[in-house]
Formats: C-alpha cells, structure tokens, sequence
C-alpha cells in the first residue's frame, strides 16, 4: 500500500514539476517518497533518481526474488535494472539487497549492495556498473549485512570453509571479537562481529579439529545484543537449517549461556572468555 501511494504521489509531482521548473519539486517528491517507503533507495546525491525494491514469490525454486524498478524524476522513466555482473550476459535473479539507514542518500559514491543465490555485488548507480564482491554456495542477509559461505572440505561436511561478512557499503568485516572456552565438554574458538546496533555475526569450530595445522570448518553464527546485555545466537550448517540456539549474557568480556541442540533438545551450560 506504501508503495502504491508512493507511486502515485511520483506520478502527480512528476508532472507538476514539468511546468515549474521539475528539479526542486523532483527532489521534494524524493525526500518525500524515501521519508514514507521502506524498500527504496536514492540513486544519487541530487536525488533525481530512485529505486524501488518488489519482493516477487512465483517462479524462484530458492526463494522469493526482487524486482528493482529505477524510477528518474526528472524523465518521469521507469525501467526495471537488468543484472549483468562482470559481463555475465545471463541474469541472475536478486534474492537480497541491503538498504542504509539513511537509504543511501547521503551515500557519495552512490552504490549499494545485492545478492544473488551465489554473487554478492556492489551496484554503482553513477555508472551502472556491478562489481562481484564475494561468490558463495551459501548467501543470505542478517540485519545490514550480507553473509556470503563457501562449504565444507567434503561432500558430508556440516561446517563451512570460510565465511564472510559484507556491510552496506561492499566492505568486508574485519574487527572481530575472539571466544574461546568449553562447549559440552569440547573446546569452541568463537568469532564475532557486533555491531553498534546489536547485531551478531560470527563463527565457531571445535579446536580439536584445527590441530597439525588443519584448517577447521565453521559453523556459522548470527544473533543479537540487547541493551540489558541478554544476548542470542543462532547457529547454521552447510544446509542453512538452524542447529542451534546459544541464549545468555554477555557481560565485559564473559558469555554465559545455554546451548540447545536443535536435533537432540539436549541443552548445556557453558562459558566462553575473550582473548586479549
């Protein structure tokens, strides 16, 4: 309904605009439409243009696509945005997309970030242009980030061979927190990311399984932080099915929770200290 009002409103000031000098009210219809619509983004920082964001349900075997729809102000054009990444002439279907809190307005370089079932790309409104900022067998987003996996060492792995994370603005995360402790009765090296707004992105392997210099497959973790310091962590495999849940405290540089194991109900006590 937001988007249908908002379309509407574009339609009528697009052609006030015409006899009245069209930039001024061009940009006074994109300040409203961003003030009043969820899933758009500015196109660039005059604001002439805008892109709409439509969640589509048929014809995705994975899960529901997006359709994005450039709207130019000034053209009073509509085109849908054709996906071509590095000069891939077969399109891929839009599965994700990040939106800034200030919905990429204030954004100089004008870009922002896609996903696809297996690219992550940086779309430049300015050139048009997409940039591949990861490739995955697993994608998907957590709060404003894009979380691209790569699987397993084998055909019956669990854990992912490597996991990163990408903010809204293609840059990939780096300051990372380190856990370690006991995890029914196994040693646990813990990863995290958490944002200023509270969200959790991170990983975990056994420690037993990084011996001899192997390098050890990770389970993928996501959750939150709350204000009052309760913190929740999910954990993922290879699959994407949820196999975990870690509920508790994180207070200085202690968590203390429970872990459930989704497949057994079993749950355990555990503690896990920062390294410094």
């Amino acid at each position: 309904m937001k988007r249908t009002i908002s379309l509407l409103v574009l339609g009528l000031i697009a052609v006030i605009s015409v006899g009245c000098g069209g930039p001024t009210l061009a940009e006074k219809a994109a300040n409203w439409i961003v003030a009043n619509t969820d899933n758009i983004i500015c196109a660039d920082p005059e604001r002439h243009s805008l892109y709409f964001f439509d969640l589509k349900s048929e014809d995705s075997y994975y899960s529901p696509r997006i359709v994005i729809t450039k709207v130019d102000l000034l053209t009073e054009e509509a085109k849908p945005l054709a996906i071509y990444p590095d000069g891939d002439k077969s399109e891929p279907e839009i599965k994700y997309y990040l939106i800034p809190e200030d919905k990429g307005c204030n954004n100089p370089e004008a870009t922002f970030v896609l996903g696809t079932r297996n690219l992550g790309l940086l779309y430049n409104t300015k050139t048009e242009e997409f940039t591949t900022i990861c490739t995955g067998d697993f994608l998907y987003v957590h709060g404003k980030y894009l979380v691209c996996c790569n699987g397993g060492n084998s055909y019956y792995s669990t854990g992912f061979a490597d996991i990163s994370a990408y903010d809204v603005t293609g840059t990939k995360l780096q300051d990372y927190r380190r856990f370690v402790g006991t995890i029914a009765k196994q040693e646990v090296v813990v990863d995290l990311n958490i944002s200023d707004k509270g969200h959790i992105i991170g990983s975990y392997y056994y420690a037993k399984y990084a011996k001899n210099g192997k390098t050890p497959e990770r389970l993928l973790l996501d959750g939150y932080l709350e204000d009052d310091n309760t913190v929740v962590i999910y954990g993922y495999n290879t699959y994407g099915s949820r196999t975990e849940t870690w509920t508790g405290a994180l207070v200085g540089n202690t968590i203390t929770a429970e872990f459930e194991n989704h497949y057994t109900s079993r749950t355990y006590d555990f503690t896990l200290t920062e390294q410094q």
